[in-house]
């Protein structure tokens, strides 16, 4: 019987009190990192959709340098000239084309009668010619998820070139829009700006 007894006296184990400490312990470590991974997984959302706007950028100026080569000469003066259409889909389906399996937009939006980004609501490619700089554009109506707006204007250089002067992109998930701004002042800027 005395062995019985000393056999439970020698069991060794935590108490309640110990197990209880320990729990609140992993509650405090718990409520201090995980914001902190939060952080940092929305920070490599905001960088994924830096780099994907970007990529829409180079492809938009490798897609403006061969455009130019083909149709350089071709008369885009006025607002209703078919031609300005006919760049808009060529240089549409060039992006579209380099940027495949990556992005994969599905449709190229010329904005002409009912081809509309609000028609279409996501997975496409828009190309606009005349960015003006100093014009008011409201980038908070972009909201398309997986979808891009470029813009291209005449090189001041050379009035015949095409270039890149902005890129608007809505990430996959419709959380994150980037925005790549060529102002003659200030240089390139990139804005990510989370989309409520």
């Amino acid at each position: 019987m005395n062995i019985k007894k000393d056999f439970f006296k020698k069991q060794s184990g935590f108490t309640l009190v110990e197990l209880i400490v320990v729990l609140v312990i992993l509650a405090i470590l718990a409520a201090f990192t995980i914001p902190a991974m939060l952080g940092f997984v929305e920070d490599a959302r905001s960088k994924k959709s830096i780099t994907m706007t970007r990529e829409v950028y180079t492809a938009a100026q490798s897609a403006a340098a061969e455009i130019y080569a083909q149709l350089g000469n071709v008369n885009v003066s006025g607002n209703s000239n078919p031609n300005i259409t006919l760049i808009k889909e060529k240089v549409g389906t060039k992006i579209k084309e380099i940027t495949a399996g990556d992005l994969d937009f599905k449709w190229v939006v010329t904005g002409e009668g009912s081809d509309t980004a609000a028609n279409r609501k996501q997975d496409f490619i828009e190309v606009a010619l005349r960015y003006k700089e100093g014009s008011t554009y409201n980038p908070s109506e972009f909201k398309y998820p997986n979808s891009a707006k470029v813009w291209f204007d005449r090189s001041s250089g050379d009035s015949a070139n095409y270039v890149v002067k902005a890129v608007w992109y809505v990430d996959k998930s419709g959380n994150y829009r980037t925005i790549i701004l060529e102002d003659s002042e200030k240089g390139i800027s990139t804005t990510v700006e989370k989309i409520k």
